[in-house]
């Protein structure tokens, strides 16, 4: 098959939206909803966290409303700072289902680091776990302090 398109398949274009829809937000929950879609190992004799395709769904949406409450949108940028952690997925298809773009950032960065790249990419919202120092550079380069 010759093309300049990187989507095409040997059966068509019209197949890539087929594939993508198995990657859409929801898409596993009408044959999965009760099964496993994130399970995170304990960590320092902690529990297993497993999340269901069912409540993955369930905390997307309700991310996905928040952020529209906030008066985020379709085409806005939500920058992620998290530890590795399942909440991660929530954001990615809460973010993903509205139509924003995820900018996930390592949270090993310095917080100033974190703070350019969340003024880079034009960020209209960060979530993060508890991270006072990240919180507070992130104000003070909003408030152009120096």
């Amino acid at each position: 098959m010759t093309t300049s398109d990187p989507n095409a398949t040997s059966a068509g274009t019209d197949d890539v939206a087929a594939i993508d829809d198995r990657f859409r937000p929801g898409a596993h929950l009408a044959s999965r909803g009760d099964r496993a879609a994130v399970i995170m190992a304990g960590v320092g004799g902690g529990d297993e966290i497993v999340i269901t395709y069912d409540e993955m769904e369930r905390r997307s949406r309700r991310l996905a409303r928040a952020f529209a409450a906030a008066g985020l949108g379709r085409g806005d940028a939500v920058a992620v700072v998290l530890e590795n952690h399942p909440a991660y997925f929530e954001v990615f298809w809460a973010t993903q289902r509205s139509g924003m773009y995820c900018i996930p950032i390592n949270w090993h960065l310095q917080a100033d680091e974190m703070a350019y790249i969340v003024a880079d990419c034009g960020a209209s919202a960060v979530v993060t776990s508890v991270m006072p120092t990240l919180v507070r550079v992130l104000r003070t380069s909003a408030a152009g302090s120096p």
